[in-house]
């Protein structure tokens, strides 16, 4: 019997980061999508990233390894280099607290997160 994929579809009334304008292409959000499939995947896997100033890293090479699946995932050929994610529209902040919540809460507990700071910014 094949596994069932789960396809995660974030709802267009709801804004996924404050500077989502600047990735108005919407490759931030299928990052986030392809992410949340991903770890339906790789159940017992781990992500950890680090702050290192003000930059979000990948912080062991499994994670970097997940980063790049999950980029493909979503349809983008670059990737892996955490420096050239801004000049590809992917706000990879908001991917790396993504992965975090859905990883610790679930894809529905972090959609309705987002419902509410999305509600309280209007």
């Amino acid at each position: 019997m094949s596994k069932v994929e789960t396809v995660y579809k974030i709802p267009d009334d709801i804004k996924i980061s404050p500077i989502e304008c600047l990735a108005s292409d919407g490759k931030t959000r299928r990052v986030i999508e392809a992410a949340a499939s991903w770890l339906d995947n790789h159940l017992d896997f781990e992500p950890k990233f680090a702050q290192v100033f003000n930059v979000i890293l990948a912080d062991n090479e499994e994670t970097k390894q997940m980063t790049q699946e999950v980029y493909e995932l979503a349809g983008i050929k670059e990737g892996g280099n955490t420096f050239n994610l801004p000049l590809m529209n992917v706000d990879f902040s908001t991917y790396c607290v993504a992965v975090g919540a859905i990883h610790k809460a679930g894809w529905d507990n972090y959609i309705e997160a987002l419902r509410k700071r999305s509600a309280t910014q209007e």
